[in-house]
């Protein structure tokens, strides 16, 4: 017994190596090396097919068939975007209210005069002038047939060209810039812009009025005396514009 038991000393750790030696190879033998990670493996190919999606891509599980992972590739698949909540971008800039008058006309009939005119509306004769600009070319522009704009107050109104300000027309005119813009039917707001081809009335503003001066005529040589003599004559209006 004693000697038995000084053998199991000496030789019972190489024993055991012995026994689980042999405990592994028939355990390879009766299940696959490959499936004793298969936990590890499994975990790993979750891992993968997350990082997949999230890449834009699936990655598929590993097998022993296919023992590399097939990815799929869904760059392009549409991506469908709704937009019935954004708001909606105006593509159009800012556009002020253009005038908008409402003028009494009046028929010339023969014998009419601007005076004549004025007085019968309540207006300054200048007014008539500011209304009717083609009055201002011609001094026999008045004529029977023709429609005159019979304005509701003393003032010009004013044809808007390219270019032109509120201030170059107080300027022009010589009236304050308040006066154009309280004038309602002009519909002047901040930032006050003018419009070409539409008209401002200009409130108390007075028209240039052209006037035809008769050419000077050459004076007598040595008759010139204390009556006047040697001076052009003047040719006189006729009182109408």
């Amino acid at each position: 017994m004693e000697e038995d038991r000084k053998f199991l000393e000496r030789f019972g750790g190489y024993l055991a190596l012995v026994v689980v030696a042999v405990l592994l190879y028939v355990g390879v033998k009766i299940v696959p090396f490959g499936r004793l990670f298969e936990f590890e493996t499994a975990g790993e190919t979750e891992s993968l097919a997350l990082s997949g999606q999230l890449e834009g891509r699936f990655v598929t599980s590993t097998s022993e068939e296919s023992p590399f992972e097939t990815q799929i590739d869904l760059s392009g698949v549409p991506v469908l975007i709704n937009n019935s909540l954004s708001p909606q971008l105006n593509p159009h800039t800012f556009e002020g209210k253009k005038p908008q008058h409402s003028f009494i006309t009046y028929t010339v009939v023969p014998n009419d005069t601007p005076i004549g005119i004025a007085e019968e509306f309540g207006i300054k004769p200048e007014t008539l002038l500011g209304g009717n600009a083609f009055l201002s070319e011609e001094a026999s522009a008045l004529q029977p047939g023709q429609v005159l704009i019979i304005l509701p107050i003393d003032g010009v109104l004013h044809d808007v060209r390219s270019g032109d300000t509120l201030e170059g027309l107080a300027a022009q005119y010589g009236v304050p810039i308040e006066d154009i813009i309280a004038y309602e039917p002009n519909n002047l707001e901040f930032p006050y812009r003018l419009y070409p081809e539409t008209q401002v009335m200009i409130p108390g503003g007075v028209r240039d009025v052209w006037f035809w001066t008769a050419p000077q005529l050459p004076s007598r040589s040595g008759t010139s005396d204390s009556t006047g003599s040697g001076i052009a004559p003047q040719v006189q209006g006729t009182g109408t514009f």
